[in-house]
């Protein structure tokens, strides 16, 4: 990590603000906040996705056995 670019939020002043566009701009080893944002996103929808599909998938077997239960 390049400490020419390492920025530090002083906590202890809780009146600091940056800007959203500086906050985003932050870098920690090698990525933005940006960055790191987009990816979590990224898998919270592949996560929300998942589940959809796999209780779909779960529905159609239920109906599928049930057809075959019936049918023996």
């Amino acid at each position: 990590m390049n400490p020419k670019n390492f920025k530090t939020v002083i906590l202890a002043d809780p009146f600091y603000l940056c800007s959203m566009k500086e906050f985003l701009a932050q870098e920690y080893y090698g990525n933005t906040v940006e960055n790191y944002l987009i990816t979590l996103g990224i898998i919270a929808v592949g996560i929300v996705v998942a589940r959809v599909v796999k209780k779909r998938i779960l529905i159609l077997v239920k109906k599928w056995t049930e057809k075959k239960k019936n049918q023996a």
